[in-house]
């Protein structure tokens, strides 16, 4: 089934920096549905088989069959990032969801080593509930990668910063054209960064290249929105292109 609009991912072109060196992935997104990796993965027959992994970000409301399936399809080095299903994120707004989370968990499972980071992304009207959080947070297995994105201004804080850090759980930036940005704040070991703008010149890229190096994670995932007409995937290959001046090796 479908996610509703709302509810899909409209993360577009990524990129992930692994220590000194940036991995170009071009995304596109598929909410459940007939789709697949075959129509995700389209921008990666363009590329020669040596260029790093696609991946993709969904909402998973999908079996876990096609889950496997999908898995089964796209090359080695390929990774999903999956957006948690509003169920857990805004109906119960993290509480009282324990089973919905294992639930969800274990389906992800079903994508095997090709599971990347998690995404938790909150409503605009939910707020700073530091309890919340943190009782949250014990339900998520040790060594997964998750990212959380706290959409009211409550919750950039240095406690949420320091629960975040506890449980080593990425806090989620986001850059847009909607007012101040809030500051880039690296909770842990790896970075997870949504650039939402519809235009970058390359003089801001540089500038990203800079701030990324800057926070010394040892991987960052960069997401680019996903338009009709691609630029996403033109603003990571810039990206990439010009971590590869700063970092050449």
């Amino acid at each position: 089934q479908a996610q509703n609009h709302e509810d899909r991912s409209s993360l577009g072109s990524a990129v992930g920096a692994d220590a000194d060196q940036l991995e170009l992935r071009d995304l596109d997104f598929e909410a459940g549905g007939g789709g697949g990796p075959r129509d995700l993965g389209r921008v990666q027959v363009e590329h020669p088989p040596t260029d790093p992994a696609d991946g993709v970000v969904v909402g998973i409301d999908v079996s876990e069959t096609m889950l496997a399936r999908w898995a089964e399809e796209v090359p080695e080095g390929f990774s999903f990032t999956l957006k948690a299903p509003r169920r857990i994120t805004h109906e119960l707004r993290l509480k009282e969801c324990e089973t919905h989370v294992a639930e969800f968990l274990r389906r992800a499972q079903a994508l095997g080593g090709k599971l990347g980071p998690i995404l938790f992304q909150l409503p605009p009207y939910l707020k700073k509930d530091l309890p919340r959080l943190r009782d949250f947070l014990a339900l998520l297995p040790a060594g997964r990668p998750a990212a959380f994105e706290f959409r009211n201004e409550s919750w950039q804080d240095g406690e949420v910063y320091e629960a975040l850090r506890a449980k080593g759980a990425m806090l989620c930036y986001t850059d847009t054209e909607e007012g101040d940005s809030p500051p880039i704040v690296a909770t842990a070991a790896s970075g997870y960064l949504r650039l939402r703008r519809t235009h970058y010149e390359d003089a801001d890229l540089g500038d990203w290249a800079e701030r990324i190096a800057a926070l010394r994670l040892e991987r960052a995932y960069v997401y680019f929105m996903h338009e009709d007409d691609a630029l996403g995937t033109v603003f990571a290959r810039k990206l990439m292109e010009l971590w590869k001046q700063r970092n050449p090796k």
